[in-house]
């Protein structure tokens, strides 16, 4: 007699879903517009002939006024992605929101930008640059405009700084943004922003600087 044989199985499993993660960063440009003596001579002659415009007498032209008179500059300087937002920084963005009353950066008022004659690489626990003390390794200068707030998430922040002829006269290396309120050769003053480690070349008593960083999230 023939017999049947069937076999059978039933599974059951349950899974979680995982829903899509987010991910952000952050990135910085350095950029530094370069200007010499006989751009600096011809901005002013142009100012003194033309009743038009704003003088500046003895004091160097702005980038502003430079721009205004449609005088480019020699050179200009741009590295990409090259800047680390500090602790400092970052903590200084989190009170910003909810926490300890933070003082903001205006122009002329607080912030600075930074150059440096040293290419440390850059880390979340610094609070300087790595340069000397001392005019011939480094240069503050106050931020020369309001600055720029981005209104969406791909916006972001920008400050500039200009470096004169008498000042910052070395070869460049680093940079930094900190909350001092004046110029100076001095260590930086808390909270330092952020750093970065970028070469923009030697600066001489021949040139005008204008240092430009700009911020964005994404």
């Amino acid at each position: 007699m023939a017999q049947e044989h069937g076999q059978g199985r039933d599974s059951f499993a349950v899974m979680a879903g995982v829903g899509l993660l987010e991910a952000g960063g952050h990135r910085t440009n350095f950029q530094v517009e370069k200007w010499d003596l006989d751009q600096i001579a011809w901005a002013k002659r142009k100012d003194y002939d033309d009743l038009r415009l704003i003088g500046f007498g003895t004091s160097e032209p702005t980038p502003e006024d430079f721009r205004r008179l449609g005088c480019k500059p020699f050179e200009t300087f741009l590295e990409e992605d090259c800047n680390l937002i500090l602790d400092a920084g970052w903590q200084m963005m989190m009170n910003g929101v909810a926490g300890s009353a933070v003082t903001k950066f205006s122009n002329g008022a607080v912030g600075r930008i930074g150059g440096g004659d040293t290419a440390t690489a850059a880390a979340y626990t610094q609070t300087d640059l790595a340069a000397a003390t001392g005019s011939t390794h480094r240069q503050w200068e106050l931020i020369n405009a309001v600055p720029t707030v981005g209104s969406t998430h791909t916006a972001g922040l920008i400050v500039a700084a200009q470096f004169p002829t008498t000042d910052g006269n070395f070869a460049w290396a680093e940079f930094g943004f900190d909350s001092g309120t004046a110029a100076g050769t001095g260590a930086s003053v808390a909270p330092m922003f952020s750093r970065g480690v970028s070469s923009p070349g030697t600066k001489t008593s021949a040139q005008t600087w204008n240092a430009t960083i700009t911020f964005t999230w994404s």
